[in-house]
């Protein structure tokens, strides 16, 4: 799945090619579990506090 990715401190998104066989249900699910605070997604790890969205295509 194709996942556009937008940080807060970030003009621009990107675009994470995710071959895990995630949802994006499942990426809400690690975004909001407050365990830790880093998410990875595709080859990228990113801390959770600087997402702003992510659109699954």
């Amino acid at each position: 799945m194709k996942l556009k990715i937008k940080l807060i401190s970030n003009i621009e998104s990107f675009v994470v090619n995710d071959k895990s066989g995630k949802t994006l249900e499942d990426y809400f699910e690690q975004l909001v579990d407050s365990g830790t605070p880093f998410i990875k997604i595709g080859n990228k790890i990113l801390q959770k506090s600087t997402i702003e969205y992510i659109d699954g295509e």
